[in-house]
């Protein structure tokens, strides 16, 4: 996944330690308060940087969530990237499913102040960003599950292994992201989802488990 597409790369080691220190003020600074509450001067002050680096690198607040979100983005991708090769069907399932949900985890605040401060007329741009992202870390399990096709008893497996992805990305947003649980009540921890989405799954595709 490339990191900072929207707006040139820096080429020179003082920007890039500049254009890091900013990305970082500002992912501290949404861990404390709302992205509409957050100055840029609160921004260069914890950067220690200037005004005039931070319009020279960023051009204004909304390219901040740009580079966070490409970020967050390539950050999870490297963390899908540096899963093992799974032994069968059923493990890479359940690594894909932990792995996603560990990363919302990690990743929430950043992606919830991304989710409610980007503005309508970029928001396709962020729209198209996570779907590059989402085919991306499908390719890999996607790849698995249609080597052991043949184990599914599911009548159409490629749809089964399509809507399988979408159920399981859905549901781990919803728990993690939105806090969803809380309106049946459920109260239940990371490791635990993973393991419930993990079993829908393997049964949605009609494979034997035991987890």
């Amino acid at each position: 996944f490339t990191f900072m597409t929207w707006y040139p790369e820096p080429r020179q080691a003082r920007s890039q330690r500049s254009t890091q220190a900013l990305l970082d003020a500002a992912t501290s600074l949404l861990d404390e308060k709302p992205f509409d509450q957050v100055t840029v001067q609160q921004l260069v002050g914890r950067a220690g940087v200037s005004t005039g680096t931070f319009y020279a690198r960023f051009g204004g607040k909304e390219a901040i969530l740009h580079a966070l979100h490409e970020q967050v983005l390539a950050e999870m991708a490297e963390a899908f990237g540096a899963m093992g090769t799974p032994a069968n069907l059923e493990e890479a399932i359940a690594g894909h499913v932990s792995t996603l949900v560990r990363q919302l985890r990690r990743q929430r605040l950043r992606l919830i102040q991304i989710r409610r401060n980007v503005s309508p007329a970029a928001r396709p741009v962020f729209e198209e960003r996570s779907r590059a992202f989402q085919d991306r870390i499908s390719a890999r399990g996607r790849t698995a599950f249609e080597a052991g096709g043949h184990r599914l008893t599911h009548p159409q497996p490629g749809l089964a292994v399509t809507l399988a992805l979408f159920f399981a990305a859905a549901a781990a947003r919803e728990a993690v992201l939105e806090d969803g649980l809380k309106t049946w009540p459920v109260a239940i921890g990371d490791d635990i989802l993973a393991r419930e989405i993990t079993r829908s799954w393997l049964g949605y595709l009609g494979l034997a488990h035991e987890m």
